[in-house]
């Protein structure tokens, strides 16, 4: 039997544990991208595969049995803490994958999606600053729970009524959940990602639940007038409102 064959079968395992978490992570980066913590998986991921690859390449070209050994004991560990340490980011990115099937299967958005278009016309022409989140497939029952309740009918005349200032409703979010207005000024997370420039509190608490949620969250700026929508993770500058009707029809919201 050749020499170099049971080396090759000592490091056999330890190329397929290192391939298979090279492509995990690799999915996550692209699931999370756009994101500080998509950041932080790739460079991860990269630098994991090089540590191990050439770790598996020394030991061959060595013919050392020792470094395998040493790298068969561990990519266990080194698993383990990648799912300790991340897996905030792993449920994250396994509740991104189950809002597009959800979506998939429920088909159109209803009607209820060009009254938030009227409503969000008119904040922006008055600059009243706004922030509409839509539950789709992960639930917001935590973020409802922080607001005042509602369960009322999407009108546009409602959606700006809360929105008007002086009003008490008009700080936090109004969140809209399976075809009603659920609760307005409601605390939303501060996310951590990029969002314009001079963006306000509002567009930092749309963007922290995008990026933990698949919710889709709108925003008026109150000094500008300019919309923008958060979603998927990062944050998205539209032009005007028919930007905003295009986007609510691919996306699918609201729900």
């Amino acid at each position: 039997m050749p020499p170099e064959t049971p080396l090759l079968q000592v490091f056999t395992p330890a190329v397929v544990t290192v391939l298979f978490l090279g492509v995990v992570l690799f999915l996550l980066a692209r699931i999370l991208r756009g994101t500080v913590f998509g950041g932080i998986v790739r460079g991860l991921s990269l630098a994991l595969l090089l540590l191990c690859g050439a770790a598996i390449l020394s030991g061959i070209l060595l013919r050392s049995v020792h470094v395998a050994k040493v790298v068969d004991i561990l990519l266990p560990a080194v698993t383990v803490c990648l799912v300790v340490l991340f897996q905030p980011e792993i449920r994250r990115a396994l509740l991104r994958l189950q809002g597009p099937v959800e979506r998939a299967l429920h088909g159109p958005p209803p009607a209820a999606s060009e009254e938030v278009v009227r409503a969000v016309e008119r904040l922006s022409r008055e600059r009243w600053g706004a922030l509409i989140a839509w539950e789709r497939a992960v639930g917001l029952g935590e973020v409802v729970a922080t607001g005042v309740p509602m369960d009322a009918e999407v009108r546009a005349e409602t959606i700006v009524n809360v929105f008007a200032p002086d009003t008490p409703l008009h700080d936090g979010a109004l969140v809209i959940r399976e075809g009603r207005l659920a609760a307005a000024a409601c605390v939303l997370p501060v996310g951590e990602g990029q969002v314009p420039p001079l963006a306000a509190l509002r567009h930092r608490a749309a963007l922290g639940l995008a990026e933990q949620t698949d919710a889709l969250v709108v925003v008026v700026s109150e000094e500008t007038g300019k919309i923008a929508v958060a979603h998927d993770g990062r944050m998205e500058a539209l032009e005007g409102i028919e930007d905003l009707r295009r986007l609510l029809g691919t996306k699918g919201a609201p729900k």
